[in-house]
């Protein structure tokens, strides 16, 4: 529609301009000097026609909003840990390597195996919902991964774990007797909006409650945590 415009509004003002200087000086009385103003008038008013046309014909560049983000959320360990929360456009989680109120403390595992304290979370995330389906299990030296889909509030949200033994373990390669420690986060998959404003919609606390309801099927605590509370 605007290169329409853009070629009719040029057309109109050359053709306008033609005429005008077509005409004799003597029909209009116009001096050499009129004349020239005239001319000038006409040539600005073309260059600012233009100048209009083509700015409204120029695409705004893609800028990093917050629809933009939420449409790439980055799953899977970064250098080996878990990842923090995406608050600034998904405030629908929670991790334990989170340094604002999205954080949720790490848990302590009943059992000195890895592979036997992910054996157990995988049947306890697998009775939390019917639909629960496991994307990602992946064994590492001392650790284990597991990355979950589950239904959420706006679709799918996603569960990752990371088991491993804990830094005051004794030499390399052995299992902590006080048990392995589970690393986490929990994130919805799919971001809402209030329209017209970029303020996501709370899913109001479904991350750590889901995530809560888990441990608590576990029997397992929360580290740094020696009351009785730690274990309701």
């Amino acid at each position: 529609m605007v290169p329409f415009s853009l070629t009719a509004a040029h057309g109109s003002i050359h053709a306008s301009t033609k005429q005008v200087g077509c005409q004799p000086l003597a029909s209009k009385g116009l001096n050499h000097t009129e004349q020239q103003a005239g001319e000038f008038r006409s040539s600005r008013r073309l260059v600012l026609l233009l100048g209009i046309a083509s700015a409204s014909s120029l695409q705004r560049p893609a800028s990093a909003t917050p629809y933009k983000e939420a449409e790439n959320i980055q799953y899977g360990l970064s250098n080996g840990n878990i990842r923090p929360c995406p608050g600034g456009y998904n405030p629908n989680c929670v991790s334990t390597a989170s340094l604002n109120d999205l954080y949720s403390p790490v848990w302590r595992s009943s059992l000195t195996s890895i592979a036997t304290s992910a054996q157990v979370l995988d049947s306890a995330v697998m009775q939390s919902s019917d639909k629960a389906q496991i994307v990602i299990k992946r064994s590492m030296p001392n650790a284990e991964y597991l990355e979950y889909e589950v239904p959420g509030l706006f679709g799918r949200d996603f569960m990752e774990f990371l088991i491993k033994a804990d830094k005051g373990a004794g030499g390399a390669g052995e299992e902590n007797s006080e048990g392995a420690i589970v690393l986490y986060r929990s994130i919805a998959g799919n971001v809402k909006y209030l329209y017209p404003f970029q303020t996501a919609i709370s899913d109001f606390g479904a991350q750590r409650k889901r995530l809560e309801a888990i441990r608590q099927t576990l029997g397992w605590r929360k580290l740094g945590c020696d009351l009785k509370e730690c274990f309701e």
